[in-house]
């Protein structure tokens, strides 16, 4: 999805993240909208961190391998909402580059841990989420790479994390 697409959120969750970047814009038509997904840092809860949990104690995990999107670590979405703060205004899509899918985002993680955990792929359905879930969330950098920041691919940004999270964590 670009920048310029008309959102169509089908949740409650979706149609408020909607509403607040409306209510910004009413407010201040100067503000800049920042919109992110499947984002992951060192505090909190997050996929990798309950992917390298059920690594650490399971011997196969089953994830879901039809929905698709850009992994994004906080760490690289802190830098491009400082870089962001000198250009003009407007909506950016804020992610890692690249893409995939759930199950292809947990089998890095578990390749990266070097776990004998096995990830299998189910689909969405299998899975049996009450709320629905778009099957591909995948957000362009259009706009942020054509005002000159192009973020590093998903899989250098969470490499990056884990080996973090094992030097300071001692995970």
């Amino acid at each position: 999805y670009i920048e310029e697409d008309s959102p169509d959120p089908q949740t409650i969750y979706g149609k408020s993240k909607l509403l607040g970047e409306q209510l910004a814009l009413t407010a201040n038509e100067s503000s800049t909208i920042i919109r992110t997904s499947w984002l992951y840092g060192h505090d909190g809860k997050n996929f990798v961190n309950t992917i390298k949990k059920l690594a650490s104690h399971s011997s196969e995990i089953r994830v879901v391998h039809d929905q698709y999107g850009c992994p994004t670590y906080t760490r690289d979405l802190g830098i491009a909402l400082i870089y962001l703060l000198t250009k003009p205004h407007g909506i950016y899509h804020v992610t890692n580059s690249g893409s995939c899918s759930w199950f292809e985002f947990a089998t890095e993680i578990v390749t990266f841990l070097n776990s004998q955990t096995v990830v299998i792929p189910i689909s969405t359905k299998e899975y049996g989420l009450k709320t629905p879930r778009p099957n591909y969330s995948v957000l362009s950098q259009k706009k942020l790479n054509s005002n000159g920041l192009f973020l590093r691919n998903w899989k250098e940004g969470l490499h990056e994390y884990l080996k973090k999270a094992d030097d300071e964590y001692g995970d």
